[in-house]
Parts: C-alpha cells; structure tokens; sequence
C-alpha cells in the first residue's frame, strides 16, 4: 500500500521542472560514493526497462560534468587511484568541457557521460502506473504514527485507524520520517530555491554542468539553475535575491552566460529537502 498525505504524487520537492543525476566519487570511495554509484546504475536499468514496458518518462543521458570546488588536481589523482570505466566518470580539460557543452566552462572536471536531466514527477507516474495492478494507492491520509503488531506494521491514523499494515514499513517521507521511527542522525530541513529562465537566447549548454551550483540544458523551453541553502533558523530569502544567488553560480560555471536577464524571462521554485549534519552541507557548498 503506498499512503501519501498530499492529494497528489510529486507534490513537493519531487514536482520541480527538472533535476539532475549523476553518481558521488570520493578519494577513498566511501560508503556514500558506493552507495550512489548501486542506486545510478540500478536506477538507469530500472527507468530503460519502464520505458521498454511503455511508460513515459521525460529524461535525457546528455553527460554532467562536475566542476571541483577546490581545484583540479585531487581530482585527476582521485580518478587515476580508482580507475573507473570512461564510460562511468573521467576527468576532462576545460577545453573539452567547453566543446561538450557547447559554451566555454570555467574548468575542468569530473564527466559522467551517462548522467543527465530527469523530470522526476514523470518518473513517479511511470513507477505508479507500473505497479498500479499490485499496489493500493492511498491519497490525502497521513499516517500519525506507527505500531508493530503481531509481525507487521500498522499505519495508524491520528484518530487510531488503521490505514495499512504490512511486514515492512518503508519511509519515504523526508524529515517527516523522524515523527515515525527512531533514526540514527537527526535530519534538518534545508529550503531551496531554483530559478528558471526562459531559453530566449541562443547561450544554453548542451549537457548538465555544476559545482558550486548547476545549470541543466533547455527542458521543456526552460533553463533551470540552483539551488539556495537555507536553513530552518535562517529568515527566507526574498525571491529576487535567491534569483541573483542561482545566477552568480550559473555565471561561475559558465562565464558567457547573460549575467543580465529580463525579469519576464525568470521564475523562483521553492522547495525543501531533508538532510542530515546541516552545518557540513552548508558549508561544502558555499
């Protein structure tokens, strides 16, 4: 039984214009760079063999490239140490870069040639319909807390109904998961926001590009680039100031992009994400 609190699927973070993905590499190719690289890999296979049974999913493999935050050469010596297939992630120069994304790139970086774009809530549609014939799909009911009871777990209403039960639970809710069980780290909410430009120049890359932001390629007519990191405590920004944060990072990555845009040609998506040790994450991504 799949029981969601929204009327909708993907009606929270997992509903912006588009995404990226792309595997973690690290030195020492911790758990989180293995982790990542089962979950891209299985993830590739699983979304090919959607479309194969007919559903539709609106993604693209154009290649990103990862520009490091801290110079070039722990990168060359990372990769050469852990001697992935071309195919999976190499280092390229800039001038490579530039030539793939059809722009001049600030640097070069780590390229993931079968990384790309994805629009996610056409990959909830495809997963749900996939499933739809062995899956009771239970819109606008919030589970209030969760109970073991004679070898399954029963999803509880805040009025004591039982909502499902089954022998596993799986929590994909977000911070919210922590109001339902016991977790190891606490987890933070982190606001974000992503702007979207209208592609009405001919200056737009050809494949995904980040680093201290990203910028992904026209999708749909738009450009989308990000992301804020705000935390809780923090006051919100205002809309135009998250603007001018995305465009700074998009500017970084590629410096020929307008630095100057219509206020007609933008928009700011708001969302938040759940993560775990927030002070790391700020600050390895300023």
């Amino acid at each position: 039984d799949l029981l969601e609190s929204a009327p909708a699927a993907a009606s929270g973070g997992s509903g912006l214009h588009a995404g990226a993905f792309h595997p973690h590499v690290s030195p020492d190719d911790c758990l989180l760079s293995r982790l990542s690289r089962n979950a891209f890999l299985q993830g590739l296979a699983r979304w090919q063999s959607l479309e194969t049974a007919g559903q539709r999913i609106a993604w693209a493999r154009c290649g990103v490239l990862q520009l490091p935050r801290t110079g070039e050469d722990w990168l060359v010596r990372t990769l050469a140490a852990l001697a992935y297939p071309a195919g999976y992630a190499e280092f390229i120069s800039s001038d490579r870069a530039s030539e793939l994304a059809g722009l001049r790139v600030s640097g070069g970086g780590c390229w993931f040639a079968q990384g790309g774009w994805l629009r996610a809530p056409t990959l909830v549609a495809a997963q749900l319909a996939a499933g739809h014939a062995h899956t009771q799909q239970l819109f606008g009911q919030c589970v209030h807390r969760l109970l073991r009871h004679s070898g399954q777990w029963q999803a509880l209403a805040v009025d004591g109904r039982v909502l499902a039960a089954a022998p596993v639970a799986i929590l994909a809710n977000g911070a919210e998961a922590q109001s339902l069980a016991c977790l190891g780290a606490p987890l933070r909410r982190i606001h974000g926001r992503v702007s979207l430009f209208a592609n009405t120049t001919s200056i737009a890359p050809r494949i995904v590009v980040s680093g201290t932001g990203y910028v992904l390629p026209p999708v749909d007519g738009l450009l989308v680039a990000g992301s804020t990191y705000e935390t809780e405590e923090a006051p919100a920004q205002a809309a135009n100031d998250a603007h001018a944060c995305n465009l700074a990072r998009l500017t970084r990555l590629l410096p020929d992009f307008p630095a100057v845009l219509s206020p007609a040609t933008q928009t700011v998506n708001y969302a938040q994400r759940a993560v775990a040790w927030v002070k790391k994450l700020i600050e390895d991504n300023r």
